[in-house]
């Protein structure tokens, strides 16, 4: 009983989205079926109050009323910090508009253990109104490849988002060639805007803001195929790298920076 329980309000959030229009397409959650759940992360079953909290929100979530669906995910953050709590936030987050946090928010639940496509959906969709097209794109892209093998963790993706994500990935601009389209941008121009707006979000301390920024530059530069510009930036955005590294092992030591450290050479 207890263990059905944890699985409530993921369950009733998942069948609120498969009945409200997402962008291109809704959600068709399959995660009714026995056995399937989303969260996965070995942490400790939430209390009863902390479920009942999470009921109060999916129901302020169902209702449309996301500021309040919000407050209360926010609520149970502040006071319990269940491992998945990063999926509530990101959804709310992601409705209201609030791209950049939502970002932040879906990055906090997959570092706690949480591998589910809806969420790696909807961070993609974030990426796509944030203009972080390197991000959008990778996302899209390993969102139709791992529905078409049948190999996604979690709860499966409906074929409406699967489909929504084959209709964002045809709206992007071919891979290195953003600028031969209406009012596109190089890759090199985007490695260079990403790293502003990283570099202003350090300035003002949002040091998690940053590291989103950082990342789609970093996933802009990969796309830049004149080597001298691409080994310019990539000095640069590692030298930007070290100063936001710093920050964030100094507030938390054990935090994994690994996949940054990998992808510019540190």
């Amino acid at each position: 009983m207890r263990a059905a329980l944890c699985l409530l309000p993921l369950i009733g959030l998942c069948c609120l989205l498969s009945a409200r229009p997402a962008g291109a397409q809704s959600i068709q959650s399959r995660s009714s079926e026995p056995g399937k759940t989303a969260v996965g992360t070995g942490a400790p079953e939430k209390s009863a109050l902390t479920q009942l909290q999470l009921l109060e929100g999916v129901r302020l979530f169902r209702a449309e009323q996301y500021d309040e669906a919000l407050r209360v995910f926010q609520q149970i953050d502040a006071e319990q910090q269940p491992a998945d709590i990063g999926f509530y936030l990101g959804m709310a987050l992601h409705k209201l508009g609030r791209h950049l946090p939502a970002l932040v928010a879906f990055r906090g639940a997959a570092r706690s253990g949480l591998h589910e496509p809806v969420a790696d959906y909807y961070s993609a969709v974030s990426c796509y109104r944030l203009g972080m097209l390197s991000r959008a794109r990778l996302g899209f892209t390993a969102l139709v490849e791992t529905a078409s093998a049948g190999t996604a963790p979690g709860l499966p993706l409906g074929p409406r988002l699967q489909e929504g994500a084959r209709r964002f990935l045809a709206a992007l601009p071919p891979r290195g060639n953003e600028a031969s389209s209406p009012g596109g941008t190089t890759a090199g121009q985007r490695c260079e805007l990403a790293q502003k707006n990283s570099e202003r979000l350090l300035l003002a301390e949002d040091l998690d803001g940053a590291l989103e920024w950082l990342e789609e530059g970093v996933r802009a530069l990969q796309e830049i195929t004149d080597k001298p510009e691409q080994g310019s930036r990539q000095s640069e955005l590692q030298r930007l790298w070290s100063r936001l590294r710093a920050q964030l092992s100094a507030r938390s030591p054990r935090a994994d920076l690994s996949t940054l450290d990998r992808l510019l050479g540190n």
